[in-house]
Formats: C-alpha cells, sequence, structure tokens
C-alpha cells in the first residue's frame, strides 16, 4: 500500500464522516492527536466520527486492492 494511497482514503473518509456527524476533519485530526474535544460536541460524537474513518478506509482500501 502506498503511502498516497493511505492518506487519500484517510482524507475521503474524513469527509464521509463529516457528512454524516457534522465533525469536521480539522477536528477529528486535533482529536487523535491531542483528545481534544471540539467546542460545541461531545466525545460520543466525535468517537463515532472516528470509527466511520476507521470503517470507510479499510473499505476503500479493500476497494482499492491493498
Amino acid at each position: 500500500m502506498t503511502r498516497t494511497l493511505d492518506a487519500y482514503a484517510i482524507r475521503l473518509a474524513a469527509l464521509k464522516a463529516y457528512d454524516i456527524t457534522g465533525v469536521r476533519p480539522r477536528e477529528l485530526q486535533r482529536y487523535r492527536a491531542y483528545g481534544e474535544v471540539p467546542a460545541g460536541l461531545t466525545e460520543e460524537v466525535v468517537k463515532r466520527a472516528q470509527q466511520i474513518v476507521e470503517e470507510e478506509r479499510a473499505r476503500l482500501l479493500r476497494l482499492a486492492g491493498s
């Protein structure tokens, strides 16, 4: 698996999570890096967005054959 393909899959997955939960990709990145829950959101919503990203990333990489 190339690094570029993985990064692209993560970006697409983060956009899908944003559509579903309203958690912006940048906010999700800060949560992963520092554990900060964005203002106005609950930790449950942010964790759900993270779960969507992980599932969607895995699905996209499977589709790509990596």
